[in-house]
């Protein structure tokens, strides 16, 4: 067993070592169709590589690989059979950003699997912590070391001194315990700091709310200070973010009516590193604001045409910016006026003559503490930073509500989703400024050419959606062409420069079927890419195309050389927790391939299996691989749960669970993440024999899965009689309507089982009764 592991770790190894050329290679062929035009047979080779690579990584159990191939198979599997002459922008741009995602999760599996030599290029964190048994944070070296960072961990603060005089970290994170002997290490680290003029941030993490701890931890210029209980997610965050120092260039707005004393005001806080822009003409800092995003105004209290005060007010009437800094300048000095000031919704008051480090510092400090409270406002804000539209989440609630009132009062209405080919989402993080710029004006311009009623939102970097209600087709038709025109002919600016933008529109009349109503806008404007001249297209069933599977008449053969050679592939597809459990859920499957780019239908080669009963051999060739994948991820410290079918052939066997049994132990993985999945409908012929084998597997620590669960009263009997820990919903009964759907998880509740859903072509199609019901909800959709 111990040879077996060492090979597969080194083939393993070899794999991965190799892997940045095979992306690479991917990456490269991509970028050819994409520049020198499309070609099937080009297009086909690269399909199949990618299949392969897909199959690959799952064999070797690289989870976060495989699913992120498998995400790029899938959206390209459309192009299969298409008769498409060339790519789209979107098109180019989609492709773009999953094989980028792909890289990322190349460098993941890289790190965790090569180890320290992996880590090289990463930040470096000295962690003094407590033992095993006693840690303050569980999983925070193993989660920081997934995020990139070399952590070395030091039971004993003295162990630390001599290794901060060979090397300073990125970051030191110190349990509070033993704070009292950091003030000599103290002494030694601001030696080696000045010496490297570098300075090392501190983390201390703490049980107790003791002030005294808290103002030992100050005193030693600890410099983020965070109590128990610990989420690892936020830990991580806070680590990565003091490790990771960024030139932040505040965006301050003046508003002074003399020039001089605004460009005086300016001059002081560019040279203090932030970005100015001042305004003289009190009437227009309400169009400024959107322009300009500040993260501070800077306000004088007497000017003419409007006053300090009465900005205010206006300033906080904009949803966008009714928590944004605002400090008043002034030559005033009644207290009772500057705090009659404040009383109106200023943060502070800064006298002139004005003193340059007393304005920078108070500018500094404002900012900051308004950045650490943004993420909280912004919860319960409906609107979008950048735009000024309605963020996603508020349309979606808004968009179920208005379909549920669709249902109850139809009147009529639709959505439209706004497309815009020529914003590059690949180089959305380098332009940054420009791009935020670019989609404040295309959210001004949306605003302007919609009603008062309707809901605006931006849905990503390049779609915006609309639920507009109209009495009729025709004015939504109208509203699509205005909008279309508006884009289409306006000249955006950014910096100095202008750039005319492509739009498209799909449209979708409302009903009462939140998900399909977008969905079907979104294959509107996917059909609506490849008109000439307006393209804008309403949604019709004719825009719906169905796909014909042709399967080989040689599958037996095929089922066979895969046993034989060992040629079937291994695929990982997540499931979303609803508890929002740490633990990673996977569902493994394994895939037949067929010719270049081709695939068998699961349905098909599975019943050539049972059909020549070696079914039960494939099942153990995938429980084999589920077993060495939860091997790996013990090794990685992190913890995993594998659905698997099973067919009714392994439950004929004993000698399997005898056999399964002893890899476990020999492992060390009794109890740790295994599901077998069984079709409800093939246990029913021997339920006895079914109930024999379920109960040996729970002794073995392992769960049961009821698949393709019809929920009939037959169904229920069969879960009430095997016990079993979970059920997959049948996808023909996902069509329930919501009440009928709750009574129906109300019934699989009451036998003790959790509750997955199928997975569906489209994820969004799964209906909010189904979802909210739920367990486990599947991630990627099928292809």
């Amino acid at each position: 067993m111990s040879d077996q592991i060492n090979q597969s770790a080194e083939l393993k190894e070899a794999f991965i070592e190799h892997l940045p050329e095979r992306i690479s290679s991917i990456e490269s062929s991509w970028e050819e169709l994409c520049r020198t035009g499309w070609s099937k047979n080009k297009f086909q080779q690269l399909f199949s590589r990618i299949q392969d690579l897909a199959g690959s990584c799952g064999k070797f159990g690289l989870i976060d690989l495989n699913e992120n191939v498998f995400s790029l198979e899938t959206y390209l599997s459309s192009f299969v059979d298409s008769d498409i002459s060339s790519l789209s922008e979107k098109h180019k741009v989609r492709g773009h950003e999953l094989i980028d995602a792909v890289k990322v999760a190349l460098e993941r599996s890289r790190t965790l699997s090569l180890g320290p030599a992996g880590q090289r290029n990463g930040k470096l964190a000295f962690y003094i912590r407590s033992s095993d048994d006693l840690d303050l944070a569980p999983g925070l070296t193993t989660s920081l070391q997934e995020n990139g960072f070399q952590v070395l961990t030091f039971i004993r603060p003295d162990d630390l001194e001599g290794e901060i005089q060979k090397r300073l970290p990125d970051i030191m994170i110190i349990e509070s315990h033993f704070l009292p002997q950091l003030e000599n290490l103290s002494r030694e680290l601001k030696v080696q700091q000045e010496r490297q003029n570098r300075i090392v941030p501190t983390l201390c993490l703490s049980q107790t709310k003791d002030l005294k701890q808290r103002l030992l931890a100050m005193r030693l210029g600890v410099d983020a200070y965070m109590l128990a209980p610990f989420v690892t997610k936020e830990l991580v965050s806070k680590v990565t973010e003091l490790s990771s120092p960024t030139e932040d260039h505040y965006r301050i707005l003046i508003v002074e009516d003399d020039p001089t004393q605004a460009q005086f005001a300016s001059s002081i806080l560019d040279k203090g590193g932030m970005k100015t822009l001042a305004v003289t003409e009190p009437l227009k800092v309400p169009e400024v604001l959107d322009r300009f995003r500040p993260d501070l105004v800077l306000i004088d209290l007497y000017m003419p045409d409007a006053n300090g005060i009465e900005l205010t007010t206006i300033i906080r009437e904009h949803p966008d910016f009714f928590a944004i800094p605002i400090v008043f300048l002034s030559g005033e000095q009644d207290p009772d006026k500057k705090l009659n000031a404040l009383s109106f919704g200023g943060d502070d008051f800064l006298s002139k003559p004005i003193r340059s480090k007393h304005l920078i510092s108070t500018i500094t400090n404002r900012v900051q503490r308004a950045k650490a409270l943004k993420p909280r406002a912004m919860e319960s804000s409906k609107r979008d930073s950048v735009t000024g539209l309605f963020n996603s989440r508020y349309f979606f609630e808004k968009l179920e509500k208005t379909s549920i009132e669709q249902a109850t009062a139809p009147s009529g209405g639709g959505v439209l989703l706004v497309e815009i080919g020529s914003i590059d989402k690949r180089k959305a993080l380098e332009e940054g400024k420009r791009l935020d710029s670019l989609l404040a004006q295309l959210g001004h311009l949306i605003a302007e050419n919609i009603e008062g009623q309707d809901i605006a939102s931006r849905l990503s970097t390049n779609s915006f959606a609309i639920i507009a209600i109209r009495p009729h087709v025709k004015n939504l038709l109208e509203l699509a062409a205005n909008i279309y025109s508006a884009i289409e002919g306006t000249p955006f600016v950014v910096e100095g420069d202008q750039k005319r933008l492509e739009p498209a529109i799909g449209i979708s009349t409302l009903d009462q079927n939140t998900s399909e109503v977008l969905h079907r806008a979104e294959k509107a404007c996917t059909f609506a890419w490849g008109k000439t001249g307006q393209r804008i297209t309403m949604y019709s069933a004719e825009l719906e195309v169905g796909d014909q599977h042709i399967i080989s008449s040689e599958i037996s053969d095929i089922v066979r050389d895969a046993i034989q050679h060992d040629s079937f592939q291994v695929l990982f597809r997540p499931f979303g927790d609803r508890d929002e459990n740490p633990q990673e859920k996977y569902e493994i499957r394994l895939r037949l391939r067929q010719g270049p780019g081709g695939q068998l239908s699961s349905t098909a080669w599975r019943k050539a299996a049972l059909d020549q009963g070696v079914m039960g051999d494939i099942d153990r060739k995938l429980v084999e691989h589920a077993l060495s994948t939860l091997e790996l991820k013990r090794n990685e410290g992190k913890q995993v749960e594998l659905f698997l079918e099973q067919s009714p052939q392994s439950l004929q066997h004993m000698e399997n669970i005898d056999w399964l049994k002893d890899q476990l132990r020999a492992r060390h993985l009794v109890g740790t993440g295994l599901v077998f999945e069984y079709r409800i409908a093939e246990l029913g012929s021997n339920l006895k024999t079914a109930k024999r084998v379920i109960a040996q597997l729970r002794s073995a620590g392992i769960s049961v899965c009821l698949s393709k669960f019809g929920a009939n009263s037959p169904a229920l009997r069969v879960l009430e009689y095997l016990q079993a820990n979970y059920v997959c919903i049948a996808p023909q009964i996902m069509t329930a309507d919501r009440d009928e759907a709750e009574h129906i998880l109300s019934l699989i509740r009451q036998c003790n089982a959790k509750i997955v859903l199928p997975r569906l072509k489209e994820p969004a199609e799964i209906p909010e009764a189904w979802r909210a019901g739920s367990d486990l909800i599947p991630i990627v959709s099928e292809p």
